[in-house]
């Protein structure tokens, strides 16, 4: 039984650890071929990656039994018997414009008059307690002075 030689029969001078050596870095890649083989492994597993969220994504919404629209440039959009158009919503987008348009709803600050009245009064009502504070302290050491505590 032959078992592999560690030098090549015109390569005389590579013996020992010189051949050794020599053969480790046949094993293995240069460094650049190793980065363009790392990088054709991170493209194609970042492929795989999308492509696996893409399908998730679709099975969920199947499951919800909702129809995702995407937008396509010049696309013509379906219309019913009246001439409206019609479309579908994901489930996403119908629950966030919900929650828009409550906020939208509750507009506080229409004009700048409003945020500087709204202003005052908070900074009114924050003297008013830091007044009241001020009296609860000093009757607090009233308190304290009386029972004869420093």
């Amino acid at each position: 039984m032959e078992g592999p030689t560690l030098h090549h029969p015109t390569d005389r001078a590579t013996t020992g650890l010189r051949a050794w050596v020599m053969e480790h870095r046949r094993q293995r890649p240069n460094r650049q071929v190793l980065l363009e083989r790392m990088d054709r492994w991170m493209e194609e597993y970042e492929r795989k990656e999308e492509e696996e969220k893409e399908k998730k994504r679709r099975n969920d919404e199947q499951e919800q039994g909702w129809t995702v629209v995407t937008r396509k440039r010049g696309r013509k959009k379906t219309t019913d018997e009246h001439g409206l158009a019609v479309g579908a919503v994901s489930v996403a987008a119908a629950t966030s414009t919900r929650k828009k348009s409550k906020t939208e709803g509750e507009m506080t600050h229409l004009y700048r008059f409003h945020k500087k009245e709204k202003r005052r009064e908070e900074l009114i009502l924050l003297r008013e307690r830091f007044e009241a504070d001020k009296k609860r302290i000093a009757q607090m050491k009233a308190e304290r002075m009386s029972l004869g505590v420093k």
